[in-house]
Parts: structure tokens; sequence; C-alpha cells
């Protein structure tokens, strides 16, 4: 139910979104749709489909481990996190071939190519935000401090109205996207300082967070460097997606990420 009360409240956000976006010019609706939607893909393709996975496995290590966190929680929040870097670098640089290829914005005018466009550069680099939400949202639930994800939710509403009503006169419809993405990390935080406050979140240690941070500066530097030489559109998104999806699990090797033990578990599933 927590989780349920999570997603929901994500939905809310982008509602939102919606309502200020009604008051801009035509066609702001439609593009925070479509950029949010990406984000939102990236976060269930790479996100969501995880925990499968990772949920009962984190559930047998509360209960019969006597370190869960050290041995398996931790670990696997920063795999589940590091697998995002090549499609955060690809929303981004290769904005526009991404949104030609699944939506045709070559065929829309060119002030929605280009609003779509950037705001999918936005809500791509977004998708960071909201993995980090959902990923420590889990780890919430698996601490069992559930109750505090529906005040966290609470808290940080009223922070993205804010942020919208304050943004959106300046920035217009991407006043928006950086508000929504701004909310993600609150509600983030939120959950780090819940996990903080119980003892876990420093399991993560600042090794880590080091190979982490390498990991996606890695990725995303090498994508930027890419992007000069990829010629653009659909084909050039799809060569660029292949090649940085290849990098981000060789880097993450190198970084000792568990994508092995993953996979493992992925086919003891199956």
């Amino acid at each position: 139910h927590s989780g349920n009360i999570r997603v929901e409240s994500d939905e809310i956000y982008i509602y939102v979104d919606f309502y200020f976006a009604a008051q801009l010019e035509p066609g702001s609706v439609s593009a925070i749709g479509y950029a949010s939607r990406l984000a939102t893909l990236t976060n269930m393709l790479f996100v969501t489909t995880a925990f499968v996975i990772l949920e009962p496995r984190w559930a047998r290590a509360v209960t019969e481990d006597d370190a869960p966190w050290e041995k398996y929680i931790a670990p696997d929040i920063l795999t589940v996190l590091s697998l995002i870097a090549a499609p955060l670098a690809a929303l981004y640089w290769f904005a526009p071939g991404v949104t030609d290829l699944i939506y045709r914005s070559s065929s829309f005018e060119q002030q929605a190519q280009d609003l779509v466009n950037s705001l999918t550069q936005v809500f791509g680099l977004g998708t960071f935000a909201l993995a980090l939400s959902y990923v420590t949202t889990r780890a919430v639930i698996a601490a069992g401090h559930q109750r505090w994800i529906f005040i966290i939710s609470l808290i940080v509403l009223p922070l993205k109205i804010l942020l919208s009503i304050l943004l959106v006169p300046v920035y217009d419809t991407m006043g928006l996207a950086v508000a929504t993405v701004i909310s993600f990390m609150a509600l983030a935080l939120g959950n780090l300082i819940v996990l903080t406050h119980a003892g876990h979140a420093q399991t993560v240690g600042v090794s880590g967070l080091l190979r982490l941070g390498l990991c996606f500066v890695t990725v995303f530097a090498m994508a930027g460097a890419a992007q000069l030489w990829i010629p653009a559109g659909s084909l050039g998104f799809i060569c660029a997606a292949v090649g940085l999806s290849f990098l981000n699990i060789i880097i993450g090797v190198i970084c000792r990420f568990g994508y092995a033990e993953m996979f493992r578990a992925k086919v003891k599933k199956s």
C-alpha cells in the first residue's frame, strides 16, 4: 500500500504540471506529457522491473541475514541506480532522436519540436531523481518505516505547487519540468533522511557514492562526445543507446556493481 501511495503521489505531480500547462500556450500539455512519459518509461524499464527480483531478495535478507543492508540492500541500490546512467545520457544528448523515434516529432512545427526536445532533456536529467525516489521508497518500506512515505508525500506536494507558481511566470513550460524534477529529488531526500535516522543510509558508504558518480560522469561525458559525430535522428539515437548501454555495463563491472548477482537472481527466479 505504501508503494502505491508513492506511485499515486508521483501521478499527482504530473497532474499539477498539466493544470499549470493548460494555462500556457497551446501544446504545452502535450509537450509535458510526451517528455515526462519518456522519463517514466525509463524508470519502469530499468528500475521498477528490477524490483520484481529485488523485493523478495530484500525481504528474505531482512528476515534471515544478520547484516542485510551491508550485504544486499545497499549494494543493490547502487547497482540499480547505476543502470540509469545510459538512458539518462541518451535522453539528454539525443533528445531529438528519441522524440522522433517515439513521437515522430520531426513532423511537428519547429517551435513544438524545440519545446518537446528541451523538456525531454530536463526530464532526462530527472530520470535519476525519479529512480532515486523510487529506490529509496522501497528501501524505506524494507526498513519498516512505511508511514513516512505518506508524510513525505504530503510535505513535498505543496512544495511542488509553490515551485510551479514561482517558476512558470519566469520559465513557462520549462519551469514546470524543473519543478517536477526538484520535487522528485525532495521526495528522495525525505526518504534518505528517514533511512539515515534509522542508521541504514550510511551502509552505502563513500566508496559506493564515488563509484556511482564515476559511472554517471563517464557515461555522460562519452555520450556528449559521441553526440558530436553520431548522425542526428532516430537511427543516431538507436546507435547511441546501444553503445551507451554497453559502456554503462562495462563501467559498472569495473566499478564492481552487482550486475552478475542480479542476473543470477533473475535466472533463479525464472
